[in-house]
């Protein structure tokens, strides 16, 4: 978690964090009371980057006393076993692949009469998995059409001043850059996609794998879905809620990530819908594309062969 970041967006918007605080604080009680009652007490949401995690993990805070736990983000230990960034002995920053993981440590801070939600981007390491497993029994898994995963990240890299990348980003013409963001799908993220993939064959009913289109075109049905995965069952206002969040027009991507993430929801869309790559996509970054992620947007369904 960036505290700095995080302590800006305090300053610059202390009544949201102030009802956001106020709503945390009674979910726990009224968990600690009794109030709130559910099959599950502990959510995970782990996806791949720019799939529709954050859309799924603010539906699951929406359910009834659910909050969002935080937890340092875990890059490297040094030497003498204390967390430092998402960088090397010589400042460069190691790639996601590599810090993005998790840790016991993460869930000590979290009641144990409370509900939580937690969403991460963890790679299906051995070691991840054998955390997530004594935290809960079933875990989420969402994924996304890998090339509109490139473009997603084009754009959030070119807009946030915080991410490593954006100064980067400034300079690159958007064939460069797109090619950048291929890079990172090609070594990162279809490794990523198929280490999960293969967990769910292995563990049939332990995950429950969720596509980012399937969410758009049918929210409400795959959200039933997800909850019946878990058997939690929900009243009629709990839908009307939930879909009245889904983006129906293209949105400002930097004044999102500047102003609209809040102690309990997070926001980091540009837009939504399905399909959008082929906009900026195409010839040789399309043939590369072919190449290293064809295989696997056949086997997610996105693909029926190499003829696109």
């Amino acid at each position: 978690m960036n505290y700095a970041k995080a302590v800006g967006r305090i300053v610059a918007h202390p009544a949201a964090y102030a009802a956001d605080a106020a709503r945390y604080i009674l979910n726990d009680v009224g968990s600690a009371l009794g109030l709130y009652r559910s099959p599950v007490k502990t959510i995970l949401v782990v996806g791949l980057p720019k799939s529709g995690s954050t859309w799924v993990h603010n539906m699951m805070l929406d359910l009834p006393g659910f909050n969002p736990r935080y937890y340092e983000a875990l890059y490297v230990k040094d030497e003498h076993g204390r967390w430092r960034s998402g960088k090397d002995a010589d400042g460069r920053f190691l790639n996601e692949y590599v810090y993005d993981n998790i840790d016991e440590s993460f869930f000590e801070s979290a009641p144990r009469w409370g509900h939580s939600a937690y969403k991460f981007h963890a790679r299906a390491s051995e070691r991840n998995i054998s955390i997530l497993e004594k935290q809960a029994p079933k875990w989420i898994v969402t994924y996304r059409d890998l090339r509109d995963v490139c473009v997603s990240r084009y754009f959030h890299f070119k807009s946030d001043p915080h991410n490593q990348f954006y100064p980067l980003y400034q300079q690159l013409s958007q064939e460069q850059a797109l090619q950048h963001t291929a890079e990172i799908i090609r070594n990162e993220f279809v490794p990523w996609v198929q280490g999960w993939r293969d967990v769910a064959k292995r563990q049939p009913g332990r995950i429950c794998e969720v596509r980012y289109e399937d969410l758009w075109t049918d929210t409400r049905k795959e959200l039933e879905r997800i909850l019946a995965f878990y058997g939690i069952e929900v009243p009629a206002s709990y839908f009307s809620k939930v879909l009245a969040t889904k983006l129906t027009e293209s949105q400002d991507l930097k004044t999102n990530l500047q102003s609209h993430a809040r102690l309990l929801r997070r926001n980091t869309a540009r837009k939504g819908g399905v399909g959008g790559w082929k906009e900026y996509i195409s010839g040789p970054l399309k043939e590369e594309f072919k190449k290293f992620a064809g295989a696997t947007l056949i086997e997610l369904g996105y693909e029926q062969d190499m003829n696109w």
